[in-house]
């Protein structure tokens, strides 16, 4: 029962659990103008394993220059 939109009071409600020994479960805080974990993460709705090989592996190219960066 309160405002997930409100980072205050959503602290505030993870203080007082914490306080009490409480696990909560659910939603927090809604930041609604940021970008969600998934977007910031670019998933796609369909899972990884159904993905043609070309959209879930790079190139050997793209991997030579990430190995190239360690050295």
């Amino acid at each position: 029962d309160f405002d997930p939109t409100n980072r205050t009071e959503s602290l505030q409600r993870l203080a007082e659990a914490r306080e009490h020994n409480e696990t909560l479960t659910g939603l927090f805080f809604l930041a609604e103008n940021q970008p969600s974990f998934t977007d910031q993460l670019r998933l796609v709705d369909q899972p990884l394993g159904t993905l043609p090989q070309e959209m879930t592996r790079p190139p050997k190219s793209v991997l030579d220059e990430i190995m190239e960066e360690y050295r």
